[in-house]
């Protein structure tokens, strides 16, 4: 999986990136030590973005440095390594906005489940049994399981697609946990 974090040079974001990594993943991060032009040499997070490529490498760890108010770097940044899902829906978006359209980004049939979907899938594609109790009656406070119409988003914008389905992010997880 590749996963972005923006501040990847401070306390969060640098812990962010050694989780990530040690978990296989490769990690694209954004900082531009803006810390130190704030807080001088006692903010500088080049340390902290020069340890995690000398620990991990630069084949897994890549840092770039991009203000993230400056529209134009961050648009240049998502052409050259997107997409990221959610990110590049924004994408196809203001590339050609719907004026007056509203759409709503949560999770379709494609990527999303309740979790007795979610366990279903554990028994039958990965034999993994899981001890459960179902009790029919809702908790007080709890929403239905539902599933976003992406039909409208994917009607208007036609190239975006979702790049992992719910099969491939269950194998994330469990690939995380090994």
């Amino acid at each position: 999986m590749k996963v972005l974090i923006t501040g990847s040079g401070g306390l969060i974001g640098s812990e962010s990136c050694k989780f990530f990594l040690e978990k296989g993943h490769n990690v694209l991060g954004i900082d531009n030590n803006l810390r130190k032009y704030f807080f001088g040499n006692a903010g500088d997070t080049s340390g902290n973005i020069a340890a995690i490529q000398r620990n991990y490498g630069n084949e897994r760890f890549k840092n770039y440095s991009i203000d993230l108010r400056e529209r134009k770097e961050v648009i240049n940044f998502f052409k050259k390594l997107g997409p990221f899902d959610v990110v590049n829906a924004f994408w196809h978006f203001i590339q050609n906005p719907k004026q007056g359209e509203a759409y709503n980004l949560g999770g379709c049939k494609e990527n999303s489940a309740s979790i007795l979907e979610v366990i279903n899938i554990l028994d039958k594609d990965f034999g993994l049994k899981l001890k459960y109790t179902y009790i029919d009656n809702n908790r007080i406070g709890d929403h239905i399981c539902y599933y976003s119409d992406m039909s409208k988003f994917k009607r208007d914008f036609p190239e975006w697609k979702i790049t992992r389905n719910l099969k491939e992010i269950i194998e994330e997880i469990i690939e995380g946990k090994k």
